[in-house]
């Protein structure tokens, strides 16, 4: 049976792939309107892209029903996401503004999904590991905040946002230590850069220094 944490994890992965993704698959709609006019795109490549954001949204309601206990389901889960990935990549509009936008969504979609995976097959070991140690560092760990994204004031919200980059693995960075201790500096590596990888798709922290 994965560990409470496990799940927490991909709460936090779904939260944040839904902030990111959001304002990207809005352009979908716009291929099929008016200003596809300004555009090198046929309405057929609108209706296309409209297609992938429904297919996007369906593939998110079902994620939350996704049981990480079941291996085929996981399975299953990474051919919807190699699927949703193609239907992206496969729009044929050509302009540079479209191929920036649908690669970026394509490269989210893949990150997002790696991610789920990682820390519902590989990672499971060591986070076991971590919880049977009783670590505080990990079981305090919470890498993206509510009380970020719920601060209305924008002054505290760029502090709050400052904070939670600092901490991202940890008060002092201690989840490096935890982790490499613990299981293996492999395996912290791998963590890390999928974590890091995923935080990138909002572009709010500065990691060059990990």
């Amino acid at each position: 049976m994965y560990t409470f944490k496990v799940y927490r994890m991909t709460f936090w992965i779904i939260t944040i792939f839904v902030i990111a993704i959001s304002s990207s698959t809005s352009h979908g709609a716009s291929l099929a309107t008016e200003e596809s006019k300004d555009h090198n795109c046929t309405l057929g490549d609108g209706l296309k892209a409209i297609s992938c954001v429904f297919k996007m949204q369906d593939f998110l309601e079902k994620v939350e029903d996704l049981n990480l206990d079941n291996k085929a389901e996981t399975a299953n889960f990474k051919s919807s996401c190699d699927s949703l990935r193609e239907c992206f990549t496969s729009l044929d509009c050509k302009t540079s503004s479209t191929d920036q936008e649908t690669s970026d969504i394509s490269g989210m979609i893949k990150t997002y999904c790696d991610t789920i995976v990682y820390i519902s097959t590989d990672f499971v070991e060591c986070s076991d590991k971590l919880e049977d140690k009783s670590s505080q560092c990990f079981e305090d760990w919470d890498p993206f905040p509510e009380d970020v994204s719920k601060e209305t004031d924008p002054v505290k919200k760029k502090e709050k946002r400052k904070l939670a980059c600092k901490n991202f693995f940890g008060k002092d960075n201690c989840l490096k230590h935890e982790i490499t201790t613990m299981c293996s500096e492999e395996e912290w590596k791998g963590f890390k850069n999928h974590f890091i990888s995923l935080s990138n798709m909002t572009r709010q922290c500065d990691f060059h220094e990990l």
